[in-house]
């Protein structure tokens, strides 16, 4: 039997399998949901075709399933055994030294192809990968010096800004004044708004607190602004060179597996060989 008319047998063989044992399983448990109820145990399942109008059906569609199923299963046996019995036959037949320099010159080529293109993948991969960290490390950096740093009431503090009620003061728009007032109450005086945040006579210190955090992130953010600067310009830079990293390193990994893809010089020697040593046997059997 040759290869195609086994894989085709084995085919057929797995359907019968698979419709079999689905059809077992609906009718059993169709079976089950039926008689799990019944009171009788054995005597609902003899009187079962009596008790409904369909159960002969659902009795025979499950023999029947169960049936074909096992015709599958015989059926896999004999494709398994014609399949050993037919690679024992063909392990025995003597080889000359061509053909098995064509097999293994095949083999080769074949294990060549799959390293190729594993390691086009993994290659592919961790370019990707690169990108992507090089992309985080810019948000990472711009999102630098917007820490949240304390809060009064309806005022917040950030490393690089402060926002009120009456509008928010970035700290490269001019000078920021802050006053805590013995009653718990904080002005903020910017160039553009003013804001007053009241508070309670026993929230001074927290008042006082919030405008010393203030003032100190003032004299921070210019350092702060500059770190900025530097980690935006480097994270870019890197980012930029990952993408042209990704470019070239696909390009050459492609190039690689291209290559290998392509070098059959061994295959196409071993089947000229072949050709050639097949050719002599029928010239000297030739009158």
């Amino acid at each position: 039997m040759n290869s195609p008319t086994l894989k085709k047998f084995r085919n057929i063989a797995l359907i019968i399998v698979g419709l079999g044992t689905l059809g077992s399983i609906g009718f059993g448990y169709k079976l089950y949901s039926d008689l799990s109820g019944c009171p009788y145990g054995d005597a609902c399942s003899a009187m079962y075709e009596q008790m409904t109008s369909y159960g002969k059906y659902v009795d025979l569609g499950f023999m029947i399933s169960i049936i074909i199923a096992l015709i599958g299963v015989a059926l896999l046996a004999i494709w398994l055994v014609v399949f050993l019995l037919d690679r024992a036959k063909q392990d025995r037949v003597a080889m000359t030294p061509e053909q098995i320099e064509l097999r293994v010159a095949e083999k080769e080529y074949t294990r060549a192809v799959k390293e190729a293109e594993k390691t086009y993948k993994a290659t592919i991969k961790g370019l990707e990968k690169e990108v992507k960290q090089a992309e985080k490390a810019v948000s990472a950096a711009n999102q630098m010096g917007q820490r949240k740093l304390a809060k009064f009431h309806a005022a917040a503090l950030y490393e690089d800004r402060i926002e009120t009620p009456q509008g928010t003061a970035s700290f490269d728009a001019g000078a920021i004044q802050t006053e805590a007032s013995p009653n718990g109450n904080l002005n903020i005086k910017t160039e553009d708004f003013q804001s007053l945040i009241e508070g309670k006579p026993e929230q001074f210190e927290k008042a006082r607190e919030f405008s010393s955090k203030l003032q100190t992130a003032l004299s921070d953010w210019p350092k702060i602004k500059e770190d900025k600067r530097q980690a935006i310009s480097k994270a870019t830079t890197e980012l930029e060179e990952a993408k042209r990293n990704q470019e070239t390193g696909a390009a050459d990994a492609e190039a690689i597996l291209s290559k290998v893809k392509t070098d059959t010089s061994r295959v196409d020697s071993a089947r000229s060989a072949m050709t050639g040593n097949f050719s002599r046997t029928v010239e000297q059997e030739m009158p």
